[in-house]
């Protein structure tokens, strides 16, 4: 069974939150802008510096603009194995089914667990790229990185998965707790000490 799923910033609440934040930026920046030019203009000044915080403004909430248009999600799950596109950041990742230890659908707390939604890197080996959902397909490659990738349809990502002979969680609970590898890491450096 084949999945495909492709979603954008404008079909999800995330991307709105990207597009607000531009716009309050650009509001924010001109409005202070604006208030300076007039207090000098009221002290018979000619205020010069007016153009970079405008240019800035307008350079962040363009930033903004442009990742609300084209970012977009695009999962496939297939006889290959896994593959997904976050654009504009990455045009195309594919895992293979011998490169997946584990891949199954959970739900998450993106805050939690990334720190927010979209592309969101949690050291070298864990990775979310998500647009708002609470459902991701968790993947677990066999040399350890671990890849979260958010989606809407995680009934129909769940049956493709089981449809591939995945679908199942490790045994251990996941995901790890964030202090469980600092314990570990107490443990292996005491015991080098005695």
């Amino acid at each position: 069974m084949k999945f495909v799923e492709s979603r954008g910033a404008r079909e999800a609440w995330g991307g709105w939150v990207v597009l607000l934040g531009g716009l309050m930026a650009l509001t924010a920046g001109l409005v202070a802008t604006l208030t300076q030019a007039s207090i000098a203009i009221e002290q018979g000044k000619v205020y010069s510096d007016l153009v970079l915080p405008i240019i800035i403004s307008l350079f962040v909430s363009g930033f903004c603009i442009y990742l609300f248009v084209s970012m977009r999600l695009e999962i496939i799950i297939d006889e290959r194995g896994i593959s997904f596109s976050f654009r504009p950041f990455i045009k195309y990742r594919q895992y293979s089914w011998d490169a997946i230890s584990y891949a199954w659908v959970r739900k998450y707390r993106a805050i939690g667990e990334y720190g927010g939604w979209g592309y969101r890197g949690v050291g070298r080996r864990r990775r979310a790229f998500t647009l708002g959902e609470k459902y991701g397909i968790q993947i677990i490659t066999t040399d350890g990185r671990d890849i979260l990738l958010g989606t809407a349809r995680h009934e129909i990502a769940a049956s493709a998965l089981r449809s591939f002979g995945k679908g199942t969680p490790p045994s251990t609970p996941w995901p790890p707790k964030r202090w469980q590898s600092f314990l570990n890491w107490i443990k292996r450096n005491s015991s080098h000490n005695e």
